[in-house]
Order: structure tokens, then sequence, then C-alpha cells
């Protein structure tokens, strides 16, 4: 009776998956889109997602009202509207349909992949557009061929990041500042690099832990942040000790013995130097003199040193 109704036997529940030729979303003037992670899809990836859809509500229908409603005889047509609101209604916690849809990507020839949102589909067919630093994190190329599926990520609980460099946590509220940029983003991947622009500058940030697995949703979501040691982070080094001796030790090595000051050597005379009166004198009475030593005398500098040498 209701054969024709449900499609006759439950179709098998699909999952999207589709091939393109990608391209930087710049292309399509849509550079805005650098700040998050979300693609641009044709518009037939739409009509196959609604068919999925639509396919797999048919199924879980069929299902629900074999299960629930087999045995019982339907006496009018307003009874079988009754059933049918309560099948659908009771369906809907079944579905499990989240928005925006997630999907997974892929670079089979290089062996990467990550994850993303849509954000429109409004793409040529057979081609997405999607933020160029996905493109890099891909290893892809303008052109390049991109696997593309439909995926299911659980809410993120808990990421831990590593900024590349030391002065983005040289802002005034680092955690902020990731919260606001984290609004444009549907999704994180372990091993993903994203930039974050504030201020008019860029940083670069890598997504080292996720939990509860490796690829999280962060859509409307609490989610807790750690933040790794920046790339570029060196650790503090100690200061070299000082080579230069103590005062006291210095001061030490001029005493002698018992801590008595050594004694002044005693310059050695010059040869070349003028002696003053260095002869013998006699006395006018004949008696013997004492012993007289001759002084070094240093010629004065200038006139008044000259002049005062003349005079004597």
């Amino acid at each position: 009776m209701f054969g024709n109704f449900f499609g006759g036997h439950p179709a098998p529940l699909g999952r999207f998956e589709a091939t393109y030729r990608c391209f930087p979303v710049s292309f399509i003037g849509k550079a805005d889109a650098e700040r998050g992670d979300k693609i641009f899809l044709p518009p037939s990836a739409l009509d196959r997602l609604g068919t999925l859809l639509g396919g797999r509500f048919r199924r879980l229908a069929y299902v629900e009202f074999k299960k629930r409603f087999c045995d019982i005889k339907i006496a009018d047509f307003e009874s079988i509207e009754y059933l049918l609101e309560c099948v659908v209604f009771g369906l809907h916690s079944q579905l499990h349909v989240e928005y925006p849809m997630l999907f997974r990507l892929e670079n089979r020839r290089e062996g990467r992949s990550t994850h993303s949102g849509v954000l429109e589909f409004i793409a040529d067919e057979g081609m997405v557009f999607m933020p160029y630093w996905m493109m890099q994190n891909l290893l892809l190329g303008e052109g390049d061929v991109l696997h593309v599926s439909s995926a299911a990520l659980p809410k993120g609980s808990f990421v831990k990041l590593r900024p590349h460099t030391s002065d983005f946590l040289d802002i005034t509220n680092p955690r902020a500042v990731l919260e606001t940029s984290l609004r444009n983003f549907s999704c994180l991947s372990v091993g993903d690099t994203i930039p974050i622009l504030y201020n008019n500058k860029r940083y670069f940030i890598d997504i080292v832990e996720a939990q509860p697995a490796d690829a999280i949703s962060v859509i409307e979501t609490d989610c807790n942040v750690d933040f790794a040691p920046p790339l570029d982070y060196k650790e503090p080094t100690a200061p070299a000790a000082s080579t230069s001796r103590p005062a006291s030790s210095a001061s030490g090595a001029g005493s002698g013995a018992g801590g008595q000051p050594a004694a002044t050597p005693v310059p050695e005379a010059d040869p070349t130097a003028f002696l003053a009166f260095a002869g013998s004198g006699r006395r006018l009475d004949g008696r013997a003199m004492g012993e007289s030593r001759p002084q070094v005398v240093t010629p004065a500098r200038g006139g008044a040193g000259s002049s005062s040498s003349a005079s004597q």
C-alpha cells in the first residue's frame, strides 16, 4: 500500500563525492574568503546534496513507518496524514543534518587532506574555488585536481595552537583576537596552518592538537585553547661569567709579607740627563768638605723656562 509513496524499497544511503579543478577565490572576486576556510562549489553539487538528503529521508521514513505502524489497520485518510506527521516529526532527530555542510578535501597525488565548509554554490561547473592558504596546505596549484567528499566532524572541545612567530603573543589579548578570527572557520584539522589577520598583519598558526578527534567542528562550540611555544622561540641563555679580577685581589697583590706595603722601586738614573754641580768643591779655610751629590736638572719648556735658566 505504501510502497509507491516511500519509493518501494529503502534506498541505500549515499555520500557526496566529486572531483574538481581548484582555483583561488581571488579568481571570482571573493578575496575576503581568505579570512576563513569555506569553499565555493558549483550549483550541481547542491542538487546532488539535496538528492542524497532526500533519499536518506525516504529510507528512514520507510523503516520508521514499517516499524511503528505495520500492524495497525488504517481507517481513513485523516488517520494516515496524522501518522505520517508523527513519523516525519520523529525523523528530525535521526537525520542529523548540520549546516553549514562540512567536506573533506584531498590531494590524492600528494597524500594531503584537510576539511572545510562551503560558502556558496556559485562556482563554474567542474571547478571549485578555495582560499589560497588552503591550496598551499594541500600542495595544490591552479587547475590541479581536488577530491571533495561530505564529512561529519565532532564538535571540538580542545585545540592546541603554535604561532610561527613570537610577535603574535605580543598582542594585547591574543585569545580574544583568535576567538574573533575563528568565527570565519567551520573546522580545524591537525597539521594545518591557518592565517590570522590582525592590524593589517598576517600571523600563521599551526594546529598542533585537537580533541576529541584530529579534525573538529568549531561551529557553535565552547572549545578550550592552549598555546605551544612559537617556532622562533629561543630559551634565554645565562649571562657569561666576568673575567675581571676583584678590586680586593688587585690591592692585595701590591702588599708584601705580613700585609705590609711593598717597597716602591727606585728608577735608574738616565746617563744622558744633565747633572748640576757634578764637580768637586773646596773650602777656603782648607778643611775637608762633606760628600756632595749631583742632582738631575730637567730643562724647562717655553720661554719662561729658558729665561730662568739663562739668568742662573
